[in-house]
């Protein structure tokens, strides 16, 4: 292997303990040489942890090209005097040399990340630190993982106990905690991944798209913004999707017209067009560098910073919930 451009050590200095210990040498041959310093930093602090080297066969440069597309990769900043004018794209149809606009992508605020900050992110040695490591963890679902951990992500916010709907004319009560282990369980993704992503998507507070009560669309859920692709209402966009597009589909168990078939459904969409298409970590959700049939589309979210975001999110629930110390597998990307 070819390491890929730049220094790579963005991410602050890291001081290499060598190659003392023979099996993990083993099991990170596959990694380029400047992988291994941060990898056996990581080892050093976590020796259970397990790094897998995934052959993207792809080309740096190449990845870049294919991943620096109009509204595919976007931050999300004010345009003022203090914007940071160095992270958004001028590329054609990103901005106009004319008038002197930035094109917004999504609403929110979200403009096209320019082509240095589309390098940081996507080189994986920017992210081999303890915390966003967890962008590469596996989300596949496995019967080890735990409620706690759960419960652990969704403190806090409004899904840190039980919820309540109506469904054949009786109350329904049920646990949130328990609705993400059982929906993990069900679609083969691991309830870690379903908590977090759905406390990235729909906030601490819940939003529009969980309210039950939103515009048009008054009684559809959609608990990870499935389909809630750009424009100026995403939230819109994704009730359409949970209201099986008016009508029109039953797929992932939709129409979603409850937190729970929204969660277990969802989960089921989760698994079917990411996880088990090779797209098994947030990374790969975000940068499709694996699913060869789709190349740089088929990409989850636009938000740059996602995976990054949500691997804080984990991090800091797996560390309060004492965890760490488990037998995290994490697939890494290696690119020529």
């Amino acid at each position: 292997y070819v390491s890929v451009s730049g220094d790579g050590n963005q991410g602050g200095d890291v001081e290499d303990p060598g190659a003392s210990d023979a099996n993990f040498e083993t099991q990170i041959a596959a990694f380029p040489e400047s992988y291994k310093p941060y990898l056996r930093n990581l080892h050093n602090k976590y020796p259970n942890w397990i790094f897998k080297a995934v052959d993207t066969g792809l080309d740096w440069n190449s990845v870049i090209a294919g991943e620096n597309v109009v509204a595919v990769n976007v931050v999300q900043t004010a345009i003022n005097s203090s914007t940071n004018f160095a992270q958004l794209s001028t590329m054609e149809g990103a901005y106009d040399w004319a008038t002197d606009k930035y094109t917004l992508c999504d609403a929110g605020n979200f403009y096209t990340a320019s082509e240095d900050v589309l390098k940081y992110y996507m080189d994986p040695r920017n992210m081999l630190t303890e915390q966003r490591i967890f962008q590469f963890e596996s989300q596949a679902y496995d019967s080890s993982q735990k409620r706690d951990v759960v419960q652990g992500i969704l403190n806090h916010t409004f899904m840190s106990g039980n919820y309540t709907y109506t469904e054949n004319g009786r109350s329904v009560t049920k646990n949130y905690t328990d609705t993400f282990m059982e929906a993990g369980k069900l679609a083969g993704v691991s309830p870690y991944t379903l908590a977090a992503r759905s406390r990235q998507e729909v906030g601490i507070n819940g939003s529009g798209s969980t309210s039950g009560n939103y515009g048009a669309y008054k009684g559809y859920y959609n608990y990870y913004n499935i389909g809630a692709n750009a424009g100026s209402d995403p939230i819109s966009n994704g009730l359409y999707y949970a209201s099986g597009s008016g009508g029109k589909y039953t797929s992932y168990g939709r129409p979603w017209t409850n937190p729970y078939k929204a969660i277990v459904g969802g989960a089921d969409f989760i698994g079917a067009s990411y996880i088990r298409v090779g797209q098994n970590t947030n990374y790969f959700q975000k940068f499709n560098v694996v699913y060869h049939q789709a190349l740089y589309k088929h990409q989850y979210m636009s938000a740059i910073f996602a995976p990054t975001s949500e691997s804080s999110t984990v991090y800091n629930s797996y560390k309060n919930m004492g965890v760490l110390n488990e037998a995290f597998v994490f697939y890494i990307p290696v690119y020529y």
